[in-house]
């Protein structure tokens, strides 16, 4: 396993410790661009870490991109936050 997958890893362990008070928080409202365009780009680090056998890299961030998308579900504002005023 090469350094880089670990750090890669645990970056994005750290980034998804930091997410988790957003997902928890029912107040919470995250632009659904935003939650969106964050799980799109998961996915495509996912797969180029899969490309490179980067497997714990690959599974930090499809837990990333996973958590990104229940933020984007449950925590979106729909839009109506950016619309309304």
């Amino acid at each position: 396993m090469p350094w880089q997958d670990l750090v890669f890893a645990v970056g994005s362990m750290v980034g998804i410790i930091a997410l988790l008070p957003t997902l928890r928080d029912q107040t919470a409202l995250v632009p659904r661009r935003t939650s969106l365009t964050s799980f799109a780009i998961g996915g495509i680090y996912t797969a180029a870490f899969v490309s490179l056998g980067m497997w714990l890299s690959a599974l930090g961030s499809v837990l990333t991109a996973t958590i990104w998308f229940a933020i984007a579900s449950l925590r979106s504002d729909g839009g109506e936050a950016a619309n309304s005023g």
